[in-house]
């Protein structure tokens, strides 16, 4: 491939652990803080485990990844940013809602919330749990179907979690407990909450002195805000008290919300293998010396030089990755 520009990258964010920046339509760049740090080795793992199966379309696929930069699909928009634009809030507040503009229709809640317990469904039978679940790594195509990213704090089943969310399951002493369907189906319940409502539980009800400390509290007792009695509201209090015993029992109520089991458009081989061309080009035009400068004017004195041997030519040697697998359509799983 011969190309004769200088890559370039797109702001998007920052994550727990890196930079991410637009590439192109479609493709986006992971570039991490440490080459080895405990994050990027654990997302790598998961993601090699998951690459092992055919590829289901509600999660984000990893096109390459090799050293701290890790080239992901790329989506239209999180579901952060979808929410939090119609979000009115207080002057002398940003944190604080005093109104929502306008909120989603139910036939996006229902859709949304399939989508979302079939991907933490498939990741369930895989042995884990996603560990971070909020809306900024519930990512929207183009056609408003959802598809969930970031698998670096992504752990087993069974071991303890450590990231808490902003309305999350805590145990007595506000650890965020063990990876399993309890924690995380309240996890869901609170997404599905934010769906409904436009934001999160009791950012209209501040709590002074100390809004975050009354929340942790309240996750802690259980207390949770009033939902609508109807099926989506009943799903929302299921989630928050803990009767799904498994996430797959939850996907399987959800698709009564969503009998269509309607799918994102998934990556077919071919086009897997073409990312796959172009992030290899990119690379030895030097994109991630590009990801490098930028991490360094974000981050400052938190980037980690190079510990690793970066791209140089006809030395490197490039990640093998197996043929990619066709992608699954739709995800069965029994309740």
């Amino acid at each position: 491939m011969i190309r004769f520009f200088e890559p370039q990258l797109d702001f998007m964010g920052i994550g727990t652990s890196c930079i991410v920046s637009r590439v192109q339509d479609g493709l986006v760049l992971k570039y991490a803080l440490e080459e080895f740090s405990p994050l990027v080795a654990s997302e790598y793992a998961v993601l090699d485990e998951l690459e092992k199966q055919p590829f289901p379309a509600v999660l984000c696929r990893s096109i390459l990844r090799i050293g701290r930069a890790n080239f992901v699909e790329g989506m239209k928009e999180t579901l952060h940013r979808r929410l939090v634009q119609h979000e009115i809030c207080y002057p002398d507040n940003p944190h604080r809602v005093m109104d929502v503009a306008e909120l989603l229709p139910r036939s996006l809640v229902c859709r949304w919330t399939e989508q979302l317990s079939a991907a933490l469904a498939w990741l369930e039978q895989m042995g884990y749990a996603h560990g971070d679940l909020n809306l900024s790594n519930i990512l929207l195509d183009d056609n408003d179907d959802l598809k969930l990213s970031d698998f670096d704090n992504t752990v087993k089943l069974g071991t303890q979690l450590g990231v808490c969310q902003a309305f999350s399951r805590r145990d007595a002493d506000g650890s965020c407990g063990i990876a399993g369907a309890l924690c995380t189906q309240f996890e869901v319940g609170s997404i599905i909450y934010q769906m409904v409502n436009g934001h999160e539980p009791y950012v209209k009800d501040w709590f002074e002195p100390d809004h975050g400390h009354a929340c942790v509290d309240k996750q802690i007792n259980r207390e949770c805000p009033p939902v609508a009695d109807n099926d989506i509201g009943k799903i929302i209090s299921r989630c928050w008290n803990g009767e799904f015993e498994s996430i797959a029992a939850l996907h399987a109520a959800t698709i009564e919300l969503h009998p269509e089991m309607r799918r994102p458009s998934h990556l077919t081989t071919e086009r897997v293998e073409e990312l796959r061309d172009i992030c290899r080009g990119l690379l030895a035009e030097g994109i991630t010396q590009k990801a490098a400068a930028d991490a360094r004017s974000f981050f400052g004195s938190m980037y980690h030089e190079e510990d690793g041997p970066e791209y140089t030519g006809a030395t490197w040697k490039p990640l093998i990755l197996p043929p990619p697998a066709e992608p699954v359509e739709n995800i069965t799983v029994s309740g």
